[in-house]
């Protein structure tokens, strides 16, 4: 038996290029940008680790756990698992295999949609930072990037995505994303045997963040 489907619809990632998020569309099998401004709920989040592989020419992925210190991460290409362990324990043979730490972020959108950002790099820096001392307040607000920042590290240029409060959510929205997250913990209790955390009191691993220009 295979892993439960993922109730997100779509899985954002930045584009520092674009200036904003895009997702893969199956069907027409592109890349598909989503200009700003882009508003969201946040719901809860998980770790991942992305990347590619030039030995094997291959995409590198995980499952998906709640903690970098004690939850095991099975990290694979297409010709098999190239690590396993916990976070800290394999992140040196994870990021010289081509890999890197992803915060997996589950988010409400306005249409009622569940969906997921995939964030590394620039845009999980500017995440942690805007959730440091907010995060008590995600679970009753929309989080909005109306705006770019421009970044430079050496001779790197990229952007970073700004996020900010916009405004508490209606006591309808607050329903539908309740609903939302009953889906989410129904998923995460098949997937890991446990339910996610309420969102208002998780209590995540610090973050770690890479080089903000990858």
């Amino acid at each position: 038996m295979g892993a439960p489907q993922n109730p997100a619809k779509r899985f954002f990632e930045w584009s520092s290029a674009e200036k904003c998020f895009k997702y893969y569309d199956k069907e027409k099998q592109e890349n598909v940008m989503v200009k700003l401004p882009f508003k969201f709920l946040y719901l809860d989040q998980m770790i991942t680790v992305k990347g590619w592989s030039e030995s094997h020419q291959s995409g590198i992925w995980s499952n998906e756990v709640p903690t970098t210190s004690k939850d095991i991460l099975m990290v694979k290409t297409k010709k098999g698992e190239i690590a396993k362990g916990t976070y800290k324990d394999i992140k040196e043979k994870v990021v010289a295999a081509g890999a890197r730490y992803v915060q997996s972020v589950y988010i409400f959108m306005p249409d009622g949609e569940i969906a997921n950002l995939q964030l590394k790099g620039s845009a999980l820096a500017a995440w942690s930072e805007f959730t440091q001392k907010s995060r008590r307040r995600l679970p009753d607000e929309w989080v909005t990037i109306k705006t770019v920042e421009d970044k430079k590290k050496g001779a790197t240029k990229y952007s970073q995505p700004v996020f900010q409060f916009d405004g508490s959510i209606t006591q309808l929205d607050a329903e539908r994303a309740d609903t939302c997250f009953d889906i989410l913990k129904d998923h995460f209790k098949e997937y890991l045997g446990a339910p996610p955390a309420d969102p208002a009191q998780a209590d995540h691993d610090e973050v770690e963040v890479d080089d903000p220009a990858w």
